[in-house]
């Protein structure tokens, strides 16, 4: 048992607790109570969504963000809900710091949820963990929610099973059990993969060891061509370069020449152009001027049209105006005359409307006293109607105060026989009472011994629990911490091996190169291959691999005698070929200082190759003519950069493993990692065997160390068992004392409850019987007071019928007069509506003449105003007539003299073109000189850089870079036959197309990576046998946890079951008593007096205790922290 305090439940924007509400939890029993739908469910729900729980549903909504307080008319909504649970720590009992513990979870309204412990963020995992086997999570036996308990019963036997897998503490054995499961699966997956790999290797095993014989043997001739070829090429490009620079030189002075004419050439065509131009643009200026001279013309006849028309215009203007001016008299004199009519016909209708509105008076006059004598007649049948009610209730009452009286009469008597049996049982009931009390003060003294020796018990049992725990989990920590350390060392050591058997054998050397190292005690002046000495980085590595090629296996030898001696045996034992750098003869060189200081200034360079690596002071000349002149960049974009700015003088690599070569050419890609391995395998050597030896040392300190830690458990849990049994007993006999103790107590309460009944009964009924007899009074003298009312009510009526009657009369009498003048109404207001039509049509008829006038007045003036824009007009295009014919004659003036200008520019650009013809034939003649002497340079060009690009795609040389010491001497007159032999020799590498140059490697590789899977088949084999071992013991521990919790659950269930229901029996079965790992629990109830076949023939409330039992029985055998229960007993 987890022994942590649930203090304090801090609740804010969660569901119905809009604010930040704190809810102080007490000891031992906290009861939380409120009317329905005030949240004390919410309560529940809170907790469980802080232990993790994942269903909306099962929080009573339909998606999580609405555990969010939604709002209501006193509050807003709020955004984000959060719940805290506060725990005592004080003991220490969980893994963390502080004496306080804090458990909480926050959601935002946009569904994003966050756990949090002490108020880090973690995650879910993180608290299951922390609070695993303490029976405390959303879907545990510790909370129980409101209509929760039923599906307890309801549980099939698999989900049954999970309530005493917790209860038995295996959870984190199971999280265990997966965990080095899914290891298993892991290795047998890997070991799969190994055995395809495996079976794919060997089918490309044959193949490959065929094509790398024949890869040797094509390398042969390869090598010879390259001796003839390079020697051949370096000749001739030494012949043609010398006459490429003649020819060069001479090339120069040609271009020179005609460089000049050019410019002399370019200097007339540029005046020819300007006279050109010149003519161009008086003619477009003798053009312009016509057009112009032309407009000017057609603009002074079209202004003579524009006056011949105006002046017609104006005649018609002022016969219009004569015409409306006699129009406008006539008008004025009609409209005289409507006027008079209309101001008669507006007299007739007003005096016809007058006498309308004084018929209408009279009528609505009279409608009043008629709607007021309808009102008075209804309100008085109600009125009348009402009393009749009221009478009619009166005699109701008489009756009901009749038959009340007689049951007051009846109640006097029975109320006199019950207080004499009353009077009687006071005194039997006194002296049980006191025997009662004399039994529950001897019960209370037992109980106080046996709950003296249960608390001395529990906290020594505390205590020892404590340290079985911590010992338990520290012991299968342990142990997987042996089984990691025991993988680690497998994988390491077969790592080693491999490493250490390839570094014998020389694996991944050349033939030549191994065949030396073999035989190296035969040459005394050997120091070593250049991968064995050179020391370098990790992220190094593949710059210097690439940087030194092929060099990596040249064997550095103190003089040039041992590496004639070893030349010698390669030659005589037929072993191959390799290179060899006596410190006697190679002398190499640094980068010059300029490079190196214009380099460190550019973004990307790390540095000279040679400062890179690590090596013996003595062999500096060497390492300086390996990787002296190549410097390293760390990416390509770089290194190209770097190249272009230095003029491409020297090789740049990359970290990366890509090359800029002289002169511009780059390589890269991927590439095997073998030679890497060569450089890298003696430190990786000693770093495998550093870490081997720590996990041998680490293994040997585990096992000893888990070996004293099992022993020391074992005694602990014989100890703790011990103690458990005992307790187990003491707690059955306290639950006895305490139930004697409650069935005391009851009885006791029982009979004061009876007692005190007894003489309230008593005080009541005496009460009673003088409250009957007072009220029997009241009632008698009621009746009378409601039969002197119903008499008055029926006088009323007869005083109301009557003034009914003389209201009708006087309705009768207004009615007739009503409707003779609504007649006459009718007659005035048909005359009033013609006389109304008659006037509106001669007003409108006034209105019509009035417009008209006043149209006529505007037309006048429209006339008016454009007689005097026409005579504006006429004024302004005289004006301009004038001004463009003075402007014609100046354009014919410069018309004329255009013309001149023009004839005299085209005689002079006659005289400039024969002069440019001339020049043009002379700098033809020199361009083709220059063309011919273009052809030779460009052939002898053509010729070199050939020869460049057979040594760079062929030999990865540069002119420049080929050694001198190592060339063949070739004469002019044995030219033909080097040729003729390079030919044969390619004609017999064709034969042996297609060929795999990689395939010696890849063969040397292929079987490498055989041997070194085949060791790991091994080890995975033997790291799957240890983790079915780890399982095994794993689910042999779940399997005894799962039985004792089980057998004790069910000693308990069946104890707690009878003690609820005062007797019956109840038993749990498993389902599959042979397979403990995977059996279901069901339960069978059977309540005293009943014999089911079916938990679900149980009743709702049988169904809610059996419940309990069994939750109470988990209580009893694995207690929780703490324990919430909402409305436990409905089902």
């Amino acid at each position: 048992m987890i022994n942590i305090f649930l203090k304090k439940i801090r609740l804010k924007g969660f569901k119905s607790f809009a604010n930040k509400t704190d809810i102080e939890i007490e000891e031992n029993i906290t009861a939380v109570v409120g009317p329905n739908g005030s949240g004390k469910s919410n309560i529940v729900d809170a907790i469980r969504w802080v232990l993790g729980e994942q269903s909306a549903k099962n929080l009573r909504g339909s998606r999580m963000s609405d555990i969010i307080f939604s709002g209501s008319e006193e509050l807003s909504p709020k955004k984000k809900a959060s719940v805290t649970l506060f725990f005592d720590n004080s003991n220490g009992e969980l893994p963390v710091e502080g004496q306080e513990l804090t458990l909480g979870r926050q959601v935002e309204d946009d569904g994003r949820s966050d756990y949090l412990i002490n108020g880090a963020s973690c995650r879910l995992k993180d608290i299951e963990m922390l609070l695993m086997d303490s029976g405390l999570g959303s879907d545990g036996y510790s909370i129980v929610g409101q209509g929760r308990i039923d599906s307890i019963i309801k549980s099939k036997p698999d989900k049954m099973r999970l309530f005493f897998e917790e209860a038995a503490g295996i959870m984190k054995h199971k999280s265990r059990k997966e965990e080095a499961e899914k290891r298993l699966e892991n290795t047998n997956t890997d070991l799969n993969r190994i055995y395809d790999i495996v079976d794919e290797l060997e089918k490309r095993h044959d193949p490959l060891e065929k094509a790398a014989k024949k890869a040797k043997k094509y390398k042969g001739y390869k090598d010879q061509l390259s001796d003839l070829e390079i020697s051949l090429l370096n000749k001739q490009w030494q012949e043609h370069s010398s006459e490429f620079e003649e020819l060069s030189q001479k090339r120069k002075n040609v271009q020179k020449k005609l460089t000049e004419k050019e410019s002399s050439y370019n200097a007339l065509t540029y005046k020819l152009d300007n006279f050109k131009d010149n003519l161009k643009t008086v003619k477009n200026e003798k053009e312009e001027v016509s057009k112009q001279y032309f407009q000017n013309q057609n603009k002074v006849n079209e202004i003579n049209n524009n006056l011949n028309v105006m002046k017609e215009r104006k005649n018609n203007y002022i016969k219009n105006k004569d015409n409306l001016k006699e129009k406008l008299v006539q008008l004025k004199t009609e409209l005289q005359q409507e006027e008079s009519e209309v101001k008669k016909a507006r007299e007739n209708f007003e005096l016809i409307n007058s006498d309308q509105q004084n018929i209408k008076n009279e009528i609505d006059n009279l409608k009043s006293k008629i709607k007021n004598s309808s009102k008075k007649i209804e309100s008085l049948k109600q009125q009348i109607e009402i009393k009749k009610n009221k009478i009619e209730r009166k005699k109701e009452e008489i009756q009901a105060e009749r038959s009340a009286l007689e049951r007051l009469k009846e109640r006097v008597e029975i109320s006199k026989a019950r207080l004499e049996e009353i009077s009687e049982s006071k005194a039997e009931i006194s002296a049980k009472i006191g025997e009662k009390k004399d039994k529950a003060a001897l019960v209370e003294a037992e109980l106080k011994e046996i709950k003296a020796e249960i608390d001395e018990t529990e906290s020594f049992l505390k205590k020892l629990k404590k340290q079985v725990k911590t010992e338990a989990e520290a012991l299968e920590e342990g142990k997987d911490l042996l089984l990691e350390t025991k993988e680690n060392y497998q994988h390491y050591n077969s790592r080693l091996q491999l490493m250490e058997e390839m570094q014998d054998s020389y694996e991944g050397y050349y033939n030549g190169v191994r065949s030396i190292l073999e035989k190296r005690e035969q040459f005394s002046g050997l120091i070593d291959v250049v991968a064995e000495i050179v020391s370098v980085k990790a992220e190094y590595e593949q710059a210097i691999d690439t940087a030194l090629g092929a060099k990596m296996q040249n064997i550095i030898v103190e003089d040039d005698q041992t590496a004639r001696d070893a030349v010698q045996y390669l030659k005589k034992n037929n072993r191959g070929r390799a290179t060899f750098l006596p410190l006697n003869m190679v002398n190499g060189s640094r980068l010059r200082n300029h490079y190196l200081n214009q380099l460190s200034q550019q973004e990307g360079f790390i540095g000279l190759a040679v400062d890179l690596v690590d090596f013996p002071k003595r062999l500096e000349n060497i390492f300086n003519f390996l990787l002296g002149q190549i410097v390293v960049s760390d990416n390509l974009d770089h290194a190209v950069k770097m190249s272009k700015n230095s003029k491409r003088s020297f090789r740049i690599v990359t970290t990366e493993g890509d090359v800029v070569y002289p002169g511009g050419a780059i390589s890269g890609g991927s590439s095997s990692s073998s030679s890497r391995d060569l450089i890298g395998r003696s430190r990786k050597i000693k770093e495998l065997k550093k870490k081997k030896a720590k996990l041998q040392q680490k293994g040997k300190s585990l096992v000893k160390k888990l070996e004293n830690d099992k022993k020391n458990l074992d005694q602990k849990q014989e100890k703790l068992e011990s103690i458990k049994s005992k307790l187990q007993s003491l707690k059955m006999e306290e639950n006895n004392i305490i139930n004697r103790q409650n069935r005391i107590e009851e009885n006791l309460n029982d009979l004061k409850v009876n007692q005190d009944q007894r003489n309230n009964n008593f005080s009541n009924l005496d009460n009673n019987l003088k409250s009957s007899q007072n009220s029997i009074e009241a009632e008698q003298k009621k009746i009378k007071e409601l039969k002197i009312e119903i008499n008055d009510l029926n006088i009323d009526i007869n005083d109301l019928r009557a003034a009914l009657n003389i209201k009708k009369e006087n309705l009768a009498e207004i009615e007739p007069q009503l409707k003779e003048l609504e007649l006459d109404g009718a007659r005035i207001s048909e005359k009033r509506n013609n006389a109304q039509e008659k006037l509106t049509e001669m007003q409108k008829n006034l209105e019509y003449k009035i417009e008209e006038i006043e149209n006529c007045r505007q037309e006048i003036e429209a006339i008016n105003s454009d007689l005097e824009k026409i005579t504006d007009r006429r004024i302004n295009l005289q004006q301009k007539k004038g001004k463009l014919e003075a402007a014609g004659e100046k354009l014919k003036e410069r018309k004329e003299n255009l013309t001149k200008e023009l004839k005299d520019l085209e005689q002079q650009v006659e005289v400039k073109e024969k002069e440019s013809k001339k020049l043009e034939q002379d700098l033809n003649k020199i361009k083709d000189n220059f063309h011919q002497l273009d052809l030779e340079y460009t052939k002898l060009d053509d010729k070199l850089e050939n020869i460049k690009s057979i040594l760079l795609e062929d030999y990865s040389l540069e002119p420049a870079e080929i050694d001198m010491t190592n060339l063949i001497e070739i004469k002019d007159e044995d030219e033909a036959e080097v040729e003729t032999k390079i030919k044969f020799l390619r004609q017999k590498m064709e034969k042996l197309h297609p060929v795999n140059e990689a395939a010696v490697e890849e063969f040397a590789e292929l079987k490498e990576r055989l041997d070194y899977l085949h060791e790991q088949q091994d080890d995975l084999k033997h790291a799957r046998n240890s983790i079915e071992l780890v399982i095994s013991d794993i689910e042999e521990s779940m399997e005894k946890m799962f039985a004792k919790t089980f057998y004790q659950v069910k000693e308990e269930f069946a104890k707690v079951f009878k003690a609820l229901f005062q007797g019956g029996k109840a038993e749990l079965e498993l389902t599959n008593p042979e397979e403990l790992l995977t059996t279901g629990v069901e339960i069978h109830a059977q309540p005293p007096g009943k014999s089911l076949k079916s938990l679900s023939l149980l009743s709702g409330g049988e169904r809610a205790l059996t419940a309990i039992a069994l939750i109470f029985a988990f209580i009893q055998v694995k207690p929780s922290p703490f324990y919430v229960l909402d409305e436990i007993d409905a089902p």
